[in-house]
């Protein structure tokens, strides 16, 4: 990774120690395609410095109504989650991470709440394990390379990380690394695996209004002719998304990616043909200001001069 990245993932791992009991707003995802690679090791070796602040998870404790791993930790690793239902597991996580308070449920035994202090640390092996907007200010992903490093290396890093001469070392190094910049409550770095964890996470509509965010003319193609209308309707969207009906596609969910992907209604607006809820997909801010009276002109004249192509939305 960068000199940055790898900076803020130290800090990352150092502030807890130096400030213990503190709350990271913040997670670490380490992915690799490679299994066998250590993305663990830097978790294992942590929660030698931690003892039984320490817990390990897996994806079946996320989503078990039990969480006594949860009691009284401050370092947990989350190991191979696989993002099996990854809508469902971001809420989820983003409960955890940032949340002040936990409920620590035991089986056969009273429920009972602690502040939460826990920071995570996950580690996947599937690229798209994570569902993340782009938004996203949680979690810093960072990709690790896929081929394993020699044998020998393993074995002494297993001797070095289990002796306590190199966990004191670690914990030495910890408390006296310099965490000036580091805003505990800050934003997680964006880095290219990110960014690709983000774009994976998109379904279909939601990567064509992404692009059609990006770069209209792109988007807005029929049979490879660039339709440079700057007003849409929902439905005439889902005319070129969509033509054949093939997909689906509801008006609620093409609407619904198309705010997920940055694109403005403008204020509703009397055509000939009724009141109609525009997109402005060119020249954003003009449409967004314009006043009714010129809007009603541009969509009749731009939706009149589509028809004449005859193309059909």
């Amino acid at each position: 990774g960068s000199p940055e990245h790898r900076r803020w993932f130290l800090q990352w791992l150092a502030y807890p120690i130096q400030h213990p009991g503190a709350k990271l707003y913040t997670a670490v995802v380490l992915f690799s395609l490679g299994t066998g690679i250590g993305k663990s090791l830097v978790a294992l070796t942590l929660g030698r410095i931690y003892g039984q602040n320490f817990s390990e998870i897996n994806q079946r404790d996320l989503h078990s109504n039990f969480n006594a791993w949860a009691a009284e930790k401050q370092f947990v690793l989350g190991d191979e989650i696989t993002g099996s239902d990854r809508r469902a597991d971001a809420d989820l996580l983003n409960t955890f991470i940032t949340r002040e308070t936990v409920t620590i449920n035991r089986k056969y035994q009273p429920v009972y709440s602690l502040p939460d202090c826990v920071n995570y640390y996950f580690t996947t092996n599937q690229p798209d394990a994570f569902y993340l907007n782009d938004k996203d200010r949680r979690c810093f992903v960072h990709e690790v390379p896929s081929a394993p490093l020699a044998e020998e290396f393993y074995v002494k890093y297993d001797a070095w990380y289990r002796s306590d001469v190199g966990v004191a070392a670690l914990f030495d190094y910890f408390l006296k690394l310099d965490l000036t910049g580091f805003n505990p409550r800050g934003r997680a770095p964006e880095t290219a695996a990110k960014v690709d964890m983000i774009e994976l996470s998109r379904s279909d509509v939601d990567t064509w209004a992404h692009v059609l965010k990006r770069d209209p003319d792109d988007a807005l193609r029929v049979d490879g002719r660039i339709i440079a209308r700057q007003l849409w309707t929902t439905g005439e969207l889902r005319g070129v998304y969509d033509p054949d009906g093939a997909k689906k596609t509801t008006l609620i969910a093409l609407s619904k990616a198309l705010r997920r992907a940055g694109l403005r209604l403008t204020h509703p607006t009397l055509t000939r043909d009724g009141t109609k809820k525009l997109w402005a997909v060119r020249d954003v801010d003009r449409w967004l200001r314009a006043g009714h009276h010129e809007r009603k002109l541009q969509y009749e004249r731009e939706h009149q001069v589509t028809e004449q192509r005859a193309v059909k939305f």
